[in-house]
C-alpha cells in the first residue's frame, strides 16, 4: 500500500508550463521571488520567461525589493517608484532595465534624469516623470522611438527652436502650459489622439492661425478663461470626440466673485463642435452660482441636463457642479471625494501613473 501511494503521489512539477505562467501572472514579483527563485531548473526557466510590473513605494520592504529588481531586471517592464529617493535604503540605478516599456517616476534623482535615454530604454513606449528638461527627449533628435504616451510638467518656450516631431505620440499629459506655447506644441505631435492640460492664463496677445489639429479627438483641459483661450483651442481640434472640461474660481476674493456664464460656454461649444463630437464631462467649482439647476439645464439641455449643483458647506459657501453621477442628499465625505479629483488638486498634484498593456509589442 504504501509503495502504491508514493507511486501516485503528485508533484507541483506536474503542471504544464502554460499553468505556471498563468498562475505567476497572479503573484507579487517579490512573491515569486522569494517562493520561486532556485528550486529548480524548469521553475527558474519558466521565471525567467514571464514579464514583471514592479511597483516601488517607501513602505515596502526595501533590501528585499531591492534583491527582486536585481533578479528580474531585464524581464521588468513597468516599473513605477512612488517615492521620494531619501525613503529608500538603496539607490536604484535603472540602467539595467533595458526591456521597460512603461516608467513611472515622479521624483528622479539627477543621476536616474541622465539615464533616462533611448539608448538605455529602446523599447520604451509610456513615461511618466517630473523632471521640466524632459521636452527635449519627446521633441528632440534623439527621442525615444516607440514612445505612444507621455507626461511631463511642462515644456520650456526657449525649447522650441530645436523642436523635432514626435509622429508616435498619441497621449500627452502637461502639467501646465500657456495657450500660446501650446500652439507651437500641437504641430510636433501630429498624430496626438489625447491631450491633458492645465492652461496658464495669460495676458498676451493671442493669434489666431487657420492650423488644425485633425487626429485630436479627446481633449481634458483645466482653463480659467472662456475668451479667447477656450475659444480659440476648440477651433485649432475641430474633431473631437470627448471633451473633460475643469474650471476652478473656488479661491477668487469674495468681492470680486461671480457666476460662472453657462450661455457663453454653451455658445463656444455649439460654435465649434463637430457632429463627431459625443461626450461633454464638466467638473466647475465655482465661489457664486444664484442659478437654479433647472434653469442651467434649460441654457442647452444637450450638454447640460446632467449637471449637478452642490453646496459646499465650508468658509466660503462655494458650489460644486458636475456631470458626475450623485446620491440624492450628497453629504460632506462624498462632496469632498469629489473635489480631490478635480483642478482644484489635481493641478498641484504630481502624475496619474499611466496604465500599461502589459504585452509587449
Amino acid at each position: 500500500m504504501n509503495y502504491l501511494t508514493s507511486v501516485r503521489r503528485s508533484t507541483l512539477e506536474i503542471f504544464p508550463d502554460e499553468l505556471f505562467l498563468e498562475l505567476f501572472s497572479f503573484i507579487q514579483p517579490v512573491d515569486l521571488y522569494r517562493a520561486f527563485r532556485h528550486l529548480n531548473q524548469r521553475l527558474t526557466r519558466i521565471l525567467h520567461d514571464i514579464y514583471i510590473c514592479m511597483h516601488i513605494t517607501s513602505d515596502d520592504d526595501d533590501e528585499l525589493h531591492h534583491e527582486c529588481l536585481n533578479y528580474f531586471s531585464r524581464q521588468i517592464i513597468y516599473l513605477a517608484i512612488d517615492c521620494h529617493p531619501t525613503r529608500l535604503l538603496y539607490e536604484i540605478d535603472l540602467r539595467p532595465f533595458s526591456n521597460l516599456r512603461s516608467l513611472h517616476l515622479p521624483l528622479p534623482t539627477d543621476e536616474q534624469c541622465s539615464q533616462i535615454t533611448p539608448k538605455n530604454f529602446p523599447f520604451l513606449t509610456q513615461l511618466t516623470i517630473h523632471n521640466n528638461g524632459y521636452g527635449s527627449i519627446v521633441f528632440g533628435s534623439n527621442s525615444f522611438p516607440y514612445l505612444v504616451a507621455c507626461c511631463i510638467p511642462q515644456i520650456y518656450p526657449d525649447y522650441e527652436r530645436t523642436m523635432r516631431p514626435c509622429v508616435t505620440l498619441r497621449s500627452l499629459q502637461l502639467g501646465s502650459c500657456s495657450l500660446q506655447y501650446l500652439l507651437r506644441i500641437l504641430p510636433h505631435a501630429p498624430n496626438l489622439t489625447y491631450l491633458d492640460v492645465c492652461l496658464q492664463s495669460s495676458e498676451a496677445q493671442i493669434t489666431e492661425t487657420d492650423w488644425k489639429h485633425e487626429k485630436l479627438s479627446h481633449l481634458k483641459i483645466k482653463i480659467r478663461k472662456l475668451v479667447p483661450d477656450f475659444e480659440i483651442l476648440l477651433k485649432t481640434v475641430p474633431n473631437l470626440s470627448r471633451l473633460e472640461f475643469l474650471w476652478n474660481e473656488s479661491s477668487v476674493d469674495r468681492y470680486n466673485r461671480k457666476s460662472f456664464d453657462f450661455t457663453l460656454f454653451s455658445s463656444l461649444l455649439r460654435a465649434s463642435l463637430s457632429p463627431l463630437f459625443k461626450r461633454l464631462d464638466i467638473d466647475i467649482h465655482v465661489p457664486k452660482c444664484d442659478e437654479n439647476i433647472s434653469d442651467i439645464h434649460e441654457i442647452d439641455p444637450v450638454w447640460f441636463s446632467r449637471l449637478s449643483k452642490i453646496n459646499i458647506i465650508s468658509h466660503d459657501y462655494s458650489f460644486f457642479l458636475t456631470t458626475r453621477k450623485l446620491v440624492t442628499n450628497a453629504d460632506n465625505a462624498l462632496t469632498t471625494s469629489l473635489l480631490q479629483s478635480t483642478y482644484v488638486t489635481r493641478r498641484n498634484a504630481r502624475f496619474n501613473r499611466i496604465k500599461l498593456d502589459k504585452t509587449p509589442k
